[in-house]
């Protein structure tokens, strides 16, 4: 089984290749992370990391809270 930074790389470049037409692509991580990942795929320019607002939030809860709240910012 692939760690999680393989399976999220994986991930990422197939919603990339995807969404050509999606105005807003963003990925759930840490700014670290997300920059590792996206530095592997073709066209990571167009993913936006961390998702959400940056409200702190730690938890799970909060980080839903905050990917909700950049949705509401962006419409």
């Amino acid at each position: 089984m692939p760690s999680s930074g393989v399976r999220m790389i994986w991930v990422a470049a197939g919603v990339v290749r995807k969404s050509r037409k999606v105005p807003h692509v963003r990925l759930i991580a840490s700014r670290r992370r997300g920059a590792a990942v996206l530095a592997r795929v073709a066209g990571g320019e167009r993913v936006h990391v961390p998702a959400g607002l940056d409200i702190g939030a730690r938890t799970p809860g909060e980080v839903a809270v905050s990917v909700y709240a950049e949705i509401i910012r962006l419409r």
